[in-house]
């Protein structure tokens, strides 16, 4: 025969915040554009290293994938 619980589990009291509850842990702030928006929202959050240094074996790889000629102008 199961048993049924009969006191709620951890799991279940807790309940996600919403996206009203998250807004209002976050200071009110405005910005005057969307570039500004992007860099402090980059200043906040932390860059994994692993994906770091994908990223810069990427931009390596691309430049190393362009000509001489190319490179030299740039």
């Amino acid at each position: 025969m199961k048993q049924r619980l009969n006191s709620p589990t951890e799991i279940e009291t807790e309940t996600p915040l919403t996206a009203s509850a998250k807004e209002s842990l976050l200071p009110d702030r405005e910005f005057e554009s969307m570039e500004a928006l992007l860099r402090a929202d980059s200043m906040a959050t932390a860059v994994p290293p692993h994906v770091h240094e994908r990223l810069m074996r990427s931009v390596a790889q691309e430049k190393q994938s362009l000509p001489w000629w190319k490179r030299w102008f740039q």
